[in-house]
């Protein structure tokens, strides 16, 4: 649309301003840079009006565009406790470095859980930890199409290791339509038993988002996993989001979500990791984020509903 708006009127500011906003959104961040300094030349030309209806989108641009090719680090942390007694701790670093229209990143990541000596979930020697080192890309076959890709290793305290990897596809080849469809194998370090087995997953993923207009879209997703313990697993995930306040500072995105797991074996006592042959998980949620100045962002995400867990199996 913003591409015909263009073609209908050259001069039209807020049409160019549409096109950098569209070309961003599919990732080709050097097309957007280059049509952002010709419509900064012809505002400076014309004459910059504050109060015209542009000008919102303009000055966001021209404060953000410059932001696009610089080396951006995360240092994530995180702390999680439950009944059972578990407590699991998480820390790394994410470094992604901009090439052009894609990204190359390098993550570090540790974690380190703990739980009470007589639980299932404990594993001889107390506490566990285990890093993980991995490297990745994301690159774009064509501006509706990208390719997220990683590798890596698992190294374990007791001085083994694992292979991590995945690799995912998405894109938007139809109007409004978003797929998805990937391929991962992952360590499981949620407590000590897990992480002391050294209990992994591969696992294949699909799914598909549909936009109702720019604030509403339903998404669905389906999993299925092959566990290094001999057990197998299929997932499912049905949810609605809306936009409910949209602003650089403070916006609020509120939505349900359905999500059901199965595993082919009960083999939460041998695994350390709970595998019942049925769960279901209905959920509402409020996400609420923004940014604070130019360099701080932050992101707070209440939820609350209710699950129900089936188990049936005999214990391996």
């Amino acid at each position: 649309l913003s591409a015909d708006a263009i073609a209908l009127r050259p001069d039209l500011p807020g049409a160019r301003v549409a096109a950098v906003y569209a070309r961003k959104d599919l990732g080709d961040l050097q097309g957007a840079r280059e049509m952002f300094r010709e419509l900064q030349d012809r505002v400076q030309a014309a004459g910059f009006d504050s109060q015209a209806p542009y000008a919102g989108g303009y000055e966001y641009l021209r404060e953000r565009v410059p932001e696009w090719g610089k080396v951006q680090v995360q240092i994530p942390f995180s702390g999680y406790n439950d009944t059972d007694g578990i407590h699991q701790t998480f820390r790394g670093a994410h470094v992604a470095l901009p090439v052009g229209n894609d990204t190359l990143s390098f993550n570090a990541r540790q974690y380190a859980t703990s739980a009470p000596a007589l639980s299932p979930f404990s594993f001889e020697g107390g506490a566990q930890h285990v890093s993980v080192f991995s490297a990745g890309t994301t690159f774009h076959i064509n501006p509706n199409i990208q390719v997220e890709s990683s590798a890596g290793i698992a190294s374990f305290a007791r001085g083994s290791s694992q292979g991590v990897f995945s690799i995912g596809l998405s894109g938007s080849p139809v109007d409004r339509w978003v797929f998805q469809l990937g391929a991962a194998r992952n360590i499981v370090p949620v407590t000590p038993r897990s992480i002391g087995i050294g209990l992994a997953s591969t696992g294949i993923q699909g799914g598909a988002d549909y936009y109702f207009d720019s604030r509403t879209f339903v998404g669905v997703q389906a999993e299925r996993g092959l566990w290094n313990d001999g057990n197998k697993s299929i997932a499912g995930d049905l949810h609605l989001q809306r936009v409910l306040r949209h602003s650089n500072s403070f916006a609020i995105d509120a939505g349900s979500r359905v999500r059901l797991l199965t595993f082919a074996r009960d083999m939460t006592s041998s695994s350390g990791f709970f595998t019942p042959d049925l769960y279901q998980c209905y959920e509402g949620f409020a996400k609420m984020h923004g940014g604070i100045g130019k360099r701080l962002a932050y992101d707070i995400q209440p939820a609350f509903g209710a699950q129900h867990i089936t188990s049936g199996a005999d214990f391996r």
